[in-house]
């Protein structure tokens, strides 16, 4: 087992994925969004594979959000009118990214 410090030179999944490709280890542990960018743009074949938890077998998946001060109503409005008006360009930007799975799932939400 390697360790890689979370600063240096270059992003840390950039610096693993190197790792990879020179032989320096045979399997990296990234977040999602990192590996699916970094592996795209490898000169050699990376086998991307959900990370499972344990307990019950399913993949580790994380929503992403938007959050605004709670009494802030015409600011959660206006984003959340924003996240709606965007969601293709968002849509087409996780695709570009490798995050096509993402990019099915994503909506934009809004709390009451």
């Amino acid at each position: 087992m390697i360790g890689f410090a979370p600063l240096g030179p270059t992003v840390l999944a950039e610096r693993m994925m190197a790792a990879l490709g020179d032989g320096t280890v045979d399997v990296a542990v990234l977040w999602a969004p990192q590996a699916a960018y970094f592996a795209r743009r490898q000169d050699f074949a990376v086998r991307l594979a959900p990370a499972r938890d344990a307990a019950s077998g399913e993949p580790q998946r994380f929503a992403m959000s938007v959050a605004v001060r709670q009494d802030d109503l015409a600011l959660r409005d206006a984003r959340a009118a924003q996240l709606v008006r965007l969601k293709p360009r968002i849509d087409a930007l996780l695709q570009d990214a490798g995050l096509a799975d993402a990019a099915a799932t994503s909506a934009a939400a809004q709390r009451p």
